[in-house]
């Protein structure tokens, strides 16, 4: 054995605890690691089969001056479109009682029948 090997060894007898401290350390960040790792991706792939089953929108167009039938028609022709459903929405201050106010977000809803959505 090289002397630098027999130095190591003779290290790691003298101050077995530490070693084996720092081993665990070292063997639980790795172990910490890998799992965060290929928790990122199984995440992403759980949440896209949840919203493909539940049919969530892929896509929300926003306009503060709002879109016109126009705009939802050329939306309608994209390719890869399958489902447009126009919708409003509006933040406001709701009374509750006398004194209590809180913030309010509606929403519209589709009309009964509507068949701009599957």
């Amino acid at each position: 054995m090289r002397s630098f090997t027999k130095d190591i060894l003779r290290s790691i007898r003298k101050s077995q605890s530490r070693f084996w401290a720092i081993f665990g350390i070292v063997a639980l960040g790795a172990g910490f690691f890998c799992g965060l790792n290929a928790t990122g991706s199984d995440m992403r792939r759980t949440s896209d089969a949840y919203a493909d089953r539940s049919h969530l929108m892929d896509v929300e167009i926003l306009s503060t001056l709002g879109l016109t039938e126009e705009d939802v028609e050329e939306i309608r022709k994209v390719d890869g479109v399958q489902a447009v459903m126009p919708a409003y929405q509006k933040d406001a201050m709701v009374k509750l009682g006398e004194s209590e106010e809180t913030v309010a977000r509606f929403h519209s809803l589709p009309a009964e029948g509507d068949d701009s959505i599957n």
